[in-house]
């Protein structure tokens, strides 16, 4: 469920979304969310899931409380993705896992809260 009682600082908006990607992703698609707030020398790693097909889903989440400002899928930006593929290959080298054996995709995951209540989730494909 993503909703609580309390009303929600902005940095645990972020928390908060975060949690509800998760669980969108594990209960609605049937994901493995494998590891989550993976920090790297160039940021962090929201979610790292695997897909049925056993290809790495990278997925940066962002939370909004409004579209006041567009939407929270808006807010990623062309060098925003260029950290991420960056951030990919370092998870890879630090796991070890050698990328040309697997498929791998990049998702971004945009919720908008009223207060605590998700209104609305988006989901996209960026890299696949």
């Amino acid at each position: 469920m993503c909703t609580s009682t309390a009303s929600v600082p902005k940095l645990d908006l972020g928390a908060l979304g975060e949690s509800c990607a998760c669980s969108y992703l594990t209960g609605c698609l049937g994901w493995q969310v494998i590891d989550r707030n993976v920090r790297t020398r160039y940021g962090e790693l929201d979610i790292v899931a695997l897909r049925h097909d056993g290809a790495y889903v990278f997925v940066e989440v962002r939370a909004r409380s409004s579209h006041r400002f567009g939407s929270p899928l808006e807010t990623v930006t062309q060098q925003k993705l260029a950290r991420l593929v960056q951030q990919m290959d370092r998870y890879f080298a630090a796991h070890h896992v050698c990328q040309e054996d697997r498929q791998v995709a990049l998702d971004v995951v945009g919720l908008t809260f009223a207060g605590d209540v998700l209104q609305s989730l988006e989901h996209v494909s960026v890299l696949s």
